[in-house]
């Protein structure tokens, strides 16, 4: 009885170090990392067992796709792809980054994944309450966070002037929209 005491404490403890862990490292990232801003091509489906959600359709994403299609001995599960944020921390894709590559001053990298057959820079979706979807209805940029190794984290949705867009009801967005100018419309070439 003694000995299963032990080893569910031990257990018990060692779950409650891997998540510690995990959320020390974010909290750091979160601390030290880069601000970027990606270009988003938002979707804002359904679902029943989640409620109202953003699916997140990074820009970049496309031209990961069109590298990885050129170079055949890159792995397409998952890499690491050099941005180089513009004036306003926009990142734009620069190229496929290979081991032992050296970056230019202005140039970072980030890390992708493969998820549903499609390379994936960060997050595939953010969730918000039933209420309040008009609230992101202009959501042009998602902002991250990103370290010298590459891990990034969402910290929010941005408009076109790159202002966080928070959660609010319906009426109260409803009547900040009429106080102020609509953002321009997105270029065509932003749409699928």
């Amino acid at each position: 009885m003694k000995t299963r005491k032990i080893i569910l404490a031990v257990a018990v403890l060692g779950i409650f170090t891997f998540f510690g862990m995990d959320v020390f490292e974010k909290e750091k990232l979160l601390k030290e990392g880069e601000l970027v801003y990606f270009d988003t091509r938002s979707r804002d489906p359904r679902s029943l067992m989640q409620g109202d959600y953003m699916r997140l359709n990074y820009n970049i994403e496309r031209d990961i796709e069109n590298a990885l299609a050129l170079d055949t001995n890159y792995n397409k599960h998952q890499g690491v792809v050099v941005i180089s944020p513009d004036s306003q921390r926009v990142a734009r894709f620069v190229r496929l980054h290979h081991e032992g590559q050296p970056l230019h001053d202005s140039e970072m990298i980030v890390r992708f994944k493969n998820h549903k057959n499609r390379p994936r820079v960060g997050a595939t979706s953010y969730l918000f309450e039933e209420t309040t979807a008009e609230c992101f209805s202009t959501t042009r940029y998602i902002a991250m966070r990103i370290d010298k190794n590459g891990n990034g984290l969402l910290t929010g949705l941005h408009d076109w002037d790159f202002c966080r867009l928070v959660e609010t009801d319906s009426a109260t967005y409803n009547a900040w929209l009429r106080k102020h100018k609509l953002p321009p419309p997105r270029p065509v070439n932003a749409i699928d």
